[in-house]
């Protein structure tokens, strides 16, 4: 090697020995402006609802059957009701192909009135985290994280459902202890899926509480039967204005608005509860259907027969009952 060249190295050396002491310093040391700190983790209005992601038999696309796989559901706000016009995008990888694919909400109707899907492949796979999903709104905003999820060479599984839900949903409230008064009230309850009255699928238990606009607790709270008409009876009730809810272990809850109970008795309009609240959380969802799904095809006795999924109480788990659960799918109740 010359000297020239020796030279020429020793100098680039000692250019970059003084640039490294020159940067390690900006680098290592909080500047003006600027925070050491980490930054405060990322707040989003949204997030996936509990019970999801489930994996169904795909139900929407019967025509297509195992030739489909793809991700539906809906989005709802703190109330509960379907939002319309968000963007929902799925990104990853599923097998050795990337994606990069978007829906739109209450395109999809077959999942709910604010329904999206979005279908990913002609075929199941199996996939581990290498696909993600969020919401976003039509400014470009995103509104949810980025959810990993997984997908399954699985005919039964080619449906990913996959809900999400405003947070700041408000929470459940205790019941309350009934005062007596010696009013008393009564209705009949319209149970979807039963057969012409009389016929003993119309008796069912349900909870009817009396609460005060304005209030959370109720101001009183029974469990009662209906008969073979769907017929009901309270006794003792609270004289005063209510709103008035109903609910099954597997119906969504309904409310009659600003009802007057007068002293001695009276009569409640008639109520229709709508069916598919298996888990008795007040929502028709993906894990409503799971639950469904695992007692399909069962009758009182069987080994996997759940009467909470017995929607039209006859006894056994059937189509019939998987109709009224697909028709109310995505709602909530009141």
């Amino acid at each position: 090697m010359s000297n020239s060249q020796t030279l020429m190295i020793k100098i680039h050396t000692r250019n970059l020995i003084l640039a490294l002491l020159l940067i390690l310093p900006l680098a290592l040391s909080p500047q003006q402006g600027i925070s050491a700190s980490f930054p405060e983790p990322q707040t989003y209005t949204f997030t996936i609802q509990q019970g999801t992601p489930a994996y169904l038999q795909n139900f929407a696309h019967v025509e297509q059957g195992c030739n489909w796989m793809g991700v539906a559901g809906q989005v709802f706000d703190k109330n509960g009701q379907p939002v319309e016009r968000m963007v929902v995008r799925i990104e990853g990888f599923l097998g050795s192909q990337s994606l990069d694919a978007l829906g739109m909400t209450s395109l999809a109707t077959a999942y709910g009135p604010g329904g999206f899907e979005i279908e990913i492949n002609d075929e199941p796979l199996n996939s581990s985290g290498t696909l993600s999903i969020a919401l976003f709104n039509l400014e470009g905003d995103r509104v949810s994280e980025y959810i990993p999820f997984n997908t399954y060479a699985d005919c039964s599984k080619n449906l990913i459902l996959i809900n999400f839900q405003e947070s700041g949903a408000s929470p459940t409230t205790p019941t309350a202890t009934p005062s007596p008064t010696g009013s008393s009230a009564q209705g009949s309850l319209i149970l979807q899926g039963r057969p012409s009255a009389p016929d003993a699928a119309w008796i069912t238990n349900f909870d009817i509480s009396f609460i005060t606009p304005g209030d959370t607790q109720p101001t009183a709270s029974y469990n009662v039967s209906t008969d073979q008409f769907g017929a009901y009876n309270l006794s003792n009730v609270p004289v005063g204005t209510f709103n008035i809810a109903i609910k099954t272990e597997n119906t969504l809850r309904a409310i009659l608005p600003a009802s007057s109970i007068q002293a001695g008795q009276n009569q409640l309009p008639d109520v229709e509860l709508k069916s598919g609240d298996a888990n008795n959380d007040n929502f028709v969802t993906a894990t409503d259907f799971s639950l469904l799904a695992g007692s399909f095809g069962e009758c009182l006795g069987g080994s996997t027969y759940n009467a909470r999924t017995d929607f039209n109480n006859d006894q056994c788990v059937t189509a019939i009952d998987f109709s009224l659960l697909s028709a109310n799918y995505g709602q909530q109740g009141d």
